[in-house]
């Protein structure tokens, strides 16, 4: 593979660890604390993208559930922190590098979007320095071993932009793709406030009910910042036959750092036929 058409990790070393020995170590310590509930059906997963020591814990949760199972591609759905960027970014080319070895894109798979909805692009420069989507990376590297990827960026979280997102990535999918929604919840709260906000958001994947979670966001009755992924991976899933969710973990940054005056929230969910 031509090494320029490799994307290099801009996070190893500061929100994971940069060596390889000590990166699947610290996962696996993760994932040996995480509960497996029954994954027949899992189409989907929601999980955080805090650095390791605040939200590894909870996503680990998520990564258990597809254990043992095989998965040929992974539509990594994300939120835009840095740039504000019309309908999404889907990456079309090449690689992304991690200390555990390199991810490779379905390119077929993400010039497909790109052809079948105007809404879907290639913007570089929104994936240059994005944390969301990388930071998913070596956790399914760790549980899948092989499989590519398309990796998506958005930014617009009404629901008309996630429900043209959501039709094209479902008409797209195989039954050997999962969908990952990377988001965390409420920034910033105390935590009394944080977890009253973020029960918006659980009751809104466990209704699976994406109409009423978006108008949830819209409203101000929560908060995500990847609820446009979170909405969209939804949707998607609902199209592909998908009939209940589960929430599989919920905590805060408090729970890990001992500050529980200004928290971040982080939840892992799985959505299933």
């Amino acid at each position: 593979m031509n090494s320029n058409s490799v994307r290099e990790s801009v996070i190893a070393g500061s929100w994971y660890p940069a060596k390889k020995e000590v990166l699947e170590s610290q996962i696996d310590s993760f994932l040996a604390k995480a509960k497996k509930e029954d994954n027949q059906g899992l189409m989907a997963l929601i999980s955080p993208h805090a650095g390791y020591v605040y939200s590894g814990p909870v996503a680990a949760f998520a990564y258990k559930q597809i254990e043992g199972m095989k998965f040929n591609t992974v539509v990594l759905i994300a939120p835009s922190h840095y740039m504000a960027i019309k309908g999404a970014s889907v990456y079309n080319r090449g690689a992304f590098k991690t200390p555990l070895g390199l991810v490779e894109v379905d390119v077929e798979l993400s010039n497909k979007l790109i052809d079948s909805n105007p809404n879907f692009y290639f913007n570089e420069d929104a994936h240059r320095e994005e944390h969301s989507l990388e930071i998913q990376l070596p956790f399914l590297q760790r549980v899948l071993g092989n499989f590519k990827m398309v990796p998506i960026l958005m930014w617009d979280k009404s629901f008309k932009n996630c429900k043209s997102l959501a039709a094209t990535i479902s008409s797209i999918a195989a039954p050997d793709t999962l969908i990952v929604a990377s988001s965390d919840l409420s920034h910033y709260h105390s935590q009394e406030r944080a977890v009253e906000l973020d029960k918006g958001v659980i009751n809104g994947i466990e209704s699976f009910n994406p109409e009423m979670l978006s108008r949830s966001f819209d409203g101000g009755i929560c908060e995500a910042c990847g609820a446009g992924p979170i909405i969209t991976a939804m949707l998607a899933s609902k199209s592909l036959g998908a009939k209940k969710t589960r929430i599989l973990n919920y905590s805060t940054s408090g729970d890990t750092s001992g500050d529980y005056s200004r928290v971040v929230g982080y939840l892992a969910a799985g959505i299933y036929l």
